[in-house]
Parts: structure tokens; C-alpha cells; sequence
């Protein structure tokens, strides 16, 4: 008579771990994305107070004095190596070279998705099982005219959204972009889908400040890129480049990663 009740027992304990895995796995990896770019903050703050004793320029200044220098020679090359996926991987700084106590580069937030995730530099595998990554042979997250920061995610990782509801983003919105140095605004201005190889679209526009994301189209699938531009708050009015300028319906895809 026991052996009825130990199933039904098994099979109920079996029913709610089932009902909790998903629920529980979201929660873990949102807490993990939480605690990174609370430490990006907290390392953040320390690198300023410091920094206000320091006669020399402190860690955080020189990898910025470093990206903007960096960021000027990719304007004037034309982006030259940004030509295959290979320049997107790589990271083009490493964050323990100048003594900087995170791999975070940054904290990007976009309230129209309610998401805030933390962003690494280069767009290795493993950095992007984390978060939102700065393309490689794209502008740094320094901001400043003749830019364009150019960051990726996966269309949800697993349980983790990421940028899977990216195209509840519209015109107009605001995506904030926290860096070591401040906070840069910026304003929705263009959304496009490209194909994968179209690398015009991701370049730097001459004369702009920018932000762009990008992830794969459509949800599921990786045939296209969603793209969205986004321009420096109180700039002027953005110019993407010449193309299709809007979401087209797309239609199955070579399926591949979320």
C-alpha cells in the first residue's frame, strides 16, 4: 500500500523540480549578471577615489587616454581590419593589463527591455555567454565624435534574455551606457536588418557619435542581423548608411544559437 504513495510522492517532487528549474536557472544567471555590474560600480567608484590623489594619470585614465587613442587610428584607417569575424573576437584591451580590478568594461541599460547587462570587450565566446561584448576593431566605449561603439549579444543565452526582446525598442528611446568614466545617454534613432556580412553598416560615420547593437534575426534563427543606431543625446540628427531602412519580415533562416 505504500508504494502508490511513494510514486505519487516521487512523481510530485519530480513535477515541482521541473515547474522550478527554469525559474531557478533565470534567477541564477540574472543574479550573476547583477553581481558583475555591481562590482563594475564598485570598482568604478574606488578607481575615482583614488584617482583624486594620484598626481599621474591613475589606471583608469590611462586605458582611456589608450581607447580614444585607439579609437582615432580605426577612424583614420577606415576600419581597415574590420573585415571578418575573427577582428570581432578579439578583445582589443585587457582590463588586468592596467591594473583594473573587473573584466566589466561597462554597464549597458535599456529600460524599453528592462535589462541591464554588463559588457566585455572582444566578442570571444565565453564573454559573450556573460553578456553584451564591444565588437573588436569598433569604436571603444569612450565616446566622442568620429565613433561608433558597435556591441553584441545573443538573442538570450539559455534562460538569460540578453537581447532577445530587442525589437521592443523604438524610435526615440534612451540606452545608457555606464563606463568608467561617466555615463553616456543615447537616443534610438535607426533600426535596420542587415545581412551578416554587410560590414558597411557597422562602421564609423564620419562626423557622429554613436552606439550601435546588434544581434541575430529573426529570434532563433541567425540568417540576418538586427541592427539598431543609436545616436549621443542632444546630438544631431543621425545618418545610417545608405540602405533599407526598415524591419523587413523575415521568413525561417538558417537556425543556429539563440
Amino acid at each position: 500500500r505504500r508504494l502508490p504513495v511513494i510514486i505519487a510522492a516521487i512523481l510530485l517532487i519530480a513535477g515541482a523540480g521541473i515547474m522550478l528549474y527554469y525559474p531557478v536557472i533565470r534567477w541564477l544567471a540574472g543574479n550573476k549578471e547583477k553581481s558583475e555590474t555591481e562590482h563594475f560600480y564598485q570598482v568604478r567608484e574606488d578607481l575615482e577615489e583614488g584617482e583624486k590623489y594620484t598626481e599621474d594619470a591613475g589606471p583608469a585614465q590611462k586605458l582611456k587616454r589608450d581607447m580614444e587613442s585607439y579609437n582615432a587610428a580605426i577612424y583614420a584607417s577606415g576600419q581597415q581590419e574590420l573585415k571578418d569575424a575573427w577582428s570581432y573576437e578579439q578583445p582589443v584591451f585587457d582590463m588586468e593589463d592596467y591594473g583594473i580590478g573587473t573584466p566589466v568594461a561597462g554597464s549597458l541599460k535599456i529600460e524599453s527591455m528592462e535589462v541591464e547587462m554588463p559588457v566585455y570587450l572582444g566578442a570571444t565566446e565565453e564573454n559573450m555567454a556573460k553578456g553584451a561584448v564591444v565588437l573588436g576593431q569598433t569604436s571603444m566605449p569612450t565616446g566622442g565624435e568620429n565613433t561608433n561603439c558597435v556591441i553584441a549579444a545573443h538573442r538570450g543565452y539559455g534562460s538569460v534574455p540578453m537581447f532577445r526582446d530587442i525589437e521592443k525598442i523604438q524610435t526615440g528611446d534612451l540606452v545608457v551606457l555606464e563606463t568608467l568614466w561617466g555615463t553616456l545617454e543615447y537616443e534610438v534613432r535607426e533600426i535596420r536588418v542587415i545581412l551578416p556580412d554587410d560590414i558597411d553598416a557597422i562602421r564609423i560615420q564620419e562626423g557622429r557619435e554613436l552606439l550601435t547593437l546588434i544581434t541575430c534575426h529573426p529570434y532563433r534563427y541567425n540568417s540576418h542581423r538586427y541592427v539598431v543606431y543609436c545616436a549621443r543625446s542632444g546630438s544631431e540628427s543621425t545618418k545610417v548608411p545608405e540602405g533599407e531602412q526598415t524591419v523587413p519580415e523575415i521568413q525561417g533562416g538558417i537556425e543556429g544559437e539563440e
